[in-house]
């Protein structure tokens, strides 16, 4: 499947952390930029989703198949999802002090590169 191009760009950018413990740590953020706005997505600590889940989820972007990986359940979710060649990333929260939602969704053909650096780093780490 071809990708137009709408003038739309997903990057990923790969941040060490190190905190007290001595123990290296990596965020990853994903940056969407289209005619001049931009909208940023960062995953901290994805340590709970393993290597091959990733490299699933990866193949379910190319392939346009259905995949969810989910970060964080504590009054609220924080997940990344595959469905009908789009690619969805929620933030919510629930409970006292109200309640939110924030989706970012972007074709497959968009965030396909990004995925894919995603998955080559956590291979060599």
């Amino acid at each position: 499947m071809s990708e137009q191009n709408t003038g739309a760009n997903i990057t990923l950018q790969i941040n060490e952390d190190d905190f007290d413990d001595g123990v290296q740590y990596y965020s990853y953020t994903f940056t969407l930029e289209v005619e001049g706005n931009i909208a940023e997505v960062s995953l901290q600590d994805i340590s709970m989703i393993k290597l091959d889940q990733w490299i699933a989820f990866e193949n379910a972007v190319n392939n346009n198949e259905e995949s969810i990986l989910t970060f964080c359940q504590s009054n609220g979710e924080v997940t990344l999802s595959t469905k009908d060649g789009k690619t969805t990333f929620i933030v919510s929260k629930y409970g006292d002090s109200g309640d939110g939602i924030m989706k970012l969704i972007a074709r497959n053909g968009l965030i396909r590169h990004a995925v894919h650096e995603l998955v080559q780093h956590l291979k060599k780490i």
